[in-house]
């Protein structure tokens, strides 16, 4: 626990607030007022009083002292000059001086009640001091949420900053401020993107959103799949394809395509009449490995792209000569068994409840493709396009910032629904007892090649 800065049994003195300051400091403002007109008045009545030796008497002969000791709390400065006053010239002039005094006091009193009713003001609506690293890491933070998240215009600005500062209070590392993350997250409707410090992710879980996934799907994920790759009655090329995470490195997504093509390469592409592509294990990661990795089967063209909130199109993707493009930027260096070239072989893609994000981008990229069709369950939803920004160290702000939109310019706001649904019946072991895999082979048997 944090020390307070005060001892524990140690006596501690209270200090008054203003507002008390205040009112004790103007009632003996008014008194002492009232004194000195009191003595400028009277002034006449006191002088009969004089004794025969001319000496004032003793309670005349403090009052000097005694205007001068009430009225000294206000400013040392006017208290000499009001007794400076008195000594030189005596009481004669007591009658221009005090009222001089006391308009200049009243000004003086006027000013310091505005300034500490400004001070409180502001006490009251500024937000608790953090210290600098911290406030910059928040205000690079909301700055970069505020400019590319997808959902930035349904948030009220100023106060979801004036909430999160509030929410820092007595943070004094990076780690005190985690846990405020998922709070934005939340107000951005955010449940796809994310904060990274140390390896570590801190994202908003959303209640609303319960991914479905039978026992099968669970157990087979639980042993981290690999791509795997077969020929099936018919002479039907089987893809099981995971969720890839390539890193950020263009070196990375060119290692991880080349182990997506080269496990395509083993079926010999140019002799598979059909294609059965298995999603249902691709929780997400990189989308260019995947997409250029899979060109024998989807050939070359347009697939699809990103749009923004209000719907303009954004960046697109393409496979050109069997590598992966976004708009002209080439990310794939690709050549093996595949030169590149359009192909209109029938496609059944699998899908269930986990997959997600790339995994959507991958059965997204076919949709509107002729001679192809999906089986299973509904997918996760989680399909928005996310970019990371750094923060600072090893601390990332993964924002999803655009929808993912097919090749007709279709965008997706929620779960892909598979054309014929499939509850269950998932066998990765045995895929001839596979009930996804038994009706995608039954579609593909009449299904002709597209145009």
């Amino acid at each position: 626990m944090a020390s307070s800065g005060v001892r524990r049994g140690a006596a501690t003195r209270t200090r008054p607030s203003v507002a008390y300051t205040v009112r004790r400091r103007l009632r003996i403002f008014l008194r002492t007022n009232s004194t000195c007109r009191s003595s400028t008045v009277n002034w006449g009545m006191r002088k009969k009083r004089r004794g025969a030796d001319g000496a004032r008497s003793k309670s005349t002969a403090r009052r000097p002292e005694t205007v001068t000791r009430r009225i000294s709390f206000l400013q040392p400065a006017a208290a000499r000059l009001i007794r400076n006053d008195w000594v030189a010239s005596g009481w004669a002039r007591q009658r221009h001086s005090c009222s001089a005094h006391l308009a200049g006091m009243k000004k003086l009193w006027l000013f310091l009640l505005f300034m500490t009713g400004t001070l409180v003001v502001r006490a009251q609506s500024a937000p608790a001091l953090l210290p600098d690293s911290l406030q910059a890491y928040l205000d690079k933070s909301l700055s970069l949420l505020q400019t590319y998240s997808l959902e930035r215009r349904r948030v009220d600005w100023p106060q979801l900053r004036q909430a999160v500062y509030q929410k820092a209070q007595g943070a004094r590392t990076v780690r005190d401020l985690l846990p405020i993350y998922p709070f934005i997250f939340e107000q951005l409707q955010d449940d796809h993107g994310w904060l990274t410090y140390q390896d570590k992710t801190y994202k908003w879980r959303n209640p609303a959103r319960v991914p479905y996934a039978n026992a099968a799907v669970k157990a087979a994920l639980a042993q981290k799949p690999g791509i795997r790759v077969r020929r099936l009655p018919g002479n039907v090329g089987y893809i099981q394809l995971p969720g890839i995470n390539a890193g950020g490195s263009m070196a990375a997504q060119r290692a991880a395509a080349q182990v997506v093509r080269d496990s395509v390469c083993r079926l010999q592409p140019d002799k598979i009449k059909a294609w059965i592509l298995d999603l249902r294990l691709n929780d997400g990661g990189a989308m260019a490995p995947m997409l250029g990795g899979l060109a024998p089967l989807l050939g070359d063209g347009h697939l699809g792209g990103f749009v923004g909130q209000n719907g303009q199109p954004q960046e697109q993707w393409y496979l050109k000569q069997g590598n992966f493009y976004l708009d002209t930027l080439q990310i794939t260096d690709l050549t093996a068994c595949w030169p590149g070239k359009k192909t209109t072989r029938p496609i059944a893609v699998l899908l269930s409840g986990r997959t997600a994000s790339s995994g959507e981008i991958v059965a997204i990229s076919l949709k509107g493709r002729p001679a192809t069709r999906f089986f299973g369950e509904p997918t996760y939803g989680a399909t928005t396009a996310n970019e990371s920004y750094r923060i600072s160290g090893t601390s990332y702000l993964t924002i999803a910032g655009t929808l993912d939109a097919d090749r007709q310019g279709t965008a997706y706001r929620t779960r892909l629904v598979p054309d014929v649904l499939i509850a269950e019946g998932d066998n990765f072991l045995d895929l001839n007892q596979d009930a996804k895999v038994a009706a995608a082979l039954r579609w593909l048997k009449t299904a002709r090649p597209g145009k």
